[in-house]
């Protein structure tokens, strides 16, 4: 049986997802950024079909969306521990200039 329109694109999200993930745990930061170009789209096309009428389908999408959230989640967290390494690193030079003469 062929999948519907909703399915199809749910599947994509999914696959999205995951390859999300792993390019944050590679840190492959030009992946993440075009992932999330193709989220955004999926996420167009989905809006564009319309509501979905199927509660299954309903139900996979809500557990998309708390999965893609996790992946959101986890992409803050990696940049908040990006921006404390740098300010350590800057507040480090500053010591360093200020009493390594």
């Amino acid at each position: 049986m062929p999948l519907s329109d909703h399915e199809t694109i749910l599947h994509r999200l999914s696959l999205t997802a995951d390859r999300a993930m792993d390019a944050l745990q590679q840190m492959d930061i030009k992946t993440l950024e075009l992932l999330s170009q193709e989220q955004a789209a999926l996420m167009r096309e989905l809006n564009a079909l319309g509501q979905i009428t199927d509660k299954a389908l309903e139900n996979r999408l809500h557990t998309l969306l708390d999965r893609i959230r996790e992946v959101e989640i986890a992409i803050e967290a990696r940049q908040h521990e990006i921006v404390m390494s740098l300010k350590r690193i800057a507040d480090g030079r500053k010591m360093l200039y200020a009493y390594g003469r």
